[in-house]
């Protein structure tokens, strides 16, 4: 039996000029992670996605317009490019249709047809997969079916096309089968910064749209408070590195039982997290939770370097798994 590709998420940020910064770093507009609240769904269901985003060049009178396009299951050969078609006759035959939001906020939900689930060949089992669209701009979007790329334009308040710092698209899949299910992974409500167990500023989706913790609320003269001194190399290698780590639930982690049963062997899910910050630096991007043999990974921390000007730093852990489970978290840093 062949094994299924994991579930994606891809974001794309549009735009001619190329970016060197690390994936981990926020300087622009960014979406970090889509969750679904079933990652598997069964055929009929409804799934509800939220957006989890943050514009690190948010200023007073910039808005962020959000949009979504649901509708496209089971594309020919499963490749996202064959919604397009599918999408652009929905929406021609409906542009006001549920399917669709276009002046959205960060949750959407789809319901799934009954008869998604479409016969496999040989060796695979059945299952049906349905694409989520998504974008995030800071100015106007609007439909683009029939070019290339994906459907969606940003433009600004002249009509033209935004780029890569302020605007964001992406696609997400849901795939469904008649059997199996998964849930997300969970982050406990607590970071460990420094060998101390900390509260976390918010768990899952009460962090969308969460302002920036006030600094006044953390008092730096309290033993074990998320303090730092400002590193005048502004997050570079040469600063000291703080420890820092989400505590995810080992009792999350579920049994992966379509591959399981396709390698007739215990398969547990791969769960890896991925680190954000909006000032320093953090290292590395992404650290191993769980292997699907190996088990367990107790060494999951990411390494929290300074920036230059004091203030707050925010750091994002958003914590994966190999069947499109998502949840994340966030900290805040005082920076002295």
């Amino acid at each position: 039996m062949k094994r299924l590709s994991a579930p994606l998420l891809v974001v794309l940020a549009l735009g001619c000029a190329p970016s060197f910064d690390p994936p981990s770093e926020i300087k622009t507009l960014r979406v970090l992670a889509v969750q679904k609240d079933q990652p598997y769904a069964p055929p009929g269901a409804e799934v509800t996605l939220n957006m989890l985003w943050h514009d690190a060049l948010a200023e007073p009178g910039r808005t962020v317009q959000r949009a979504w396009l649901g509708g496209c299951e089971n594309p020919p050969g499963d490749l996202y490019q064959g919604c397009f078609s599918q999408l652009a006759e929905k929406f021609s035959a409906d542009p006001t249709s549920e399917l669709f939001e276009l002046d959205g906020d960060d949750e959407f939900s789809v319901t799934l047809s009954p008869d998604i689930v479409r016969d496999r060949p040989t060796g695979q089992y059945d299952y049906g997969l349905a694409y989520v669209f998504f974008a995030v701009c800071a100015g106007t979007i609007t439909p683009a079916f029939g070019q290339e790329g994906l459907p969606f334009n940003c433009l600004d308040s002249s009509g033209d096309p935004l780029g890569a710092d302020h605007f964001v698209v992406g696609y997400t899949a849901i795939y469904s089968f008649a059997e199996f299910g998964n849930t997300n992974p969970i982050i406990t409500p607590f970071f460990r910064f420094q060998g101390v167990e900390l509260a976390a500023d918010c768990v899952g989706n009460a962090c969308i749209g969460l302002p920036i913790t006030d600094p006044d609320t953390i008092d730096c003269t309290e033993e074990g408070a998320p303090c730092v001194p400002a590193c005048p190399d502004d997050g570079e290698p040469e600063c000291p590195e703080y420890e820092i780590m989400p505590l995810v639930s080992e009792d999350s982690v579920e049994r992966d039982e379509v591959s399981a049963a396709t390698y007739d062997a215990d398969f547990q899910e791969q769960l890896w997290l991925n680190y954000y910050v909006d000032r320093g630096s953090i290292a590395p991007d992404a650290k191993l939770v769980n292997d699907a043999t190996e088990g367990w990974n107790p060494e999951q921390q990411g390494e929290f370097r300074a920036p230059a000007e004091p203030g707050m730093a925010a750091v994002w852990a958003v914590v994966h798994d190999n069947r499109g489970g998502v949840d994340f978290a966030r900290f805040t840093i005082k920076v002295e």
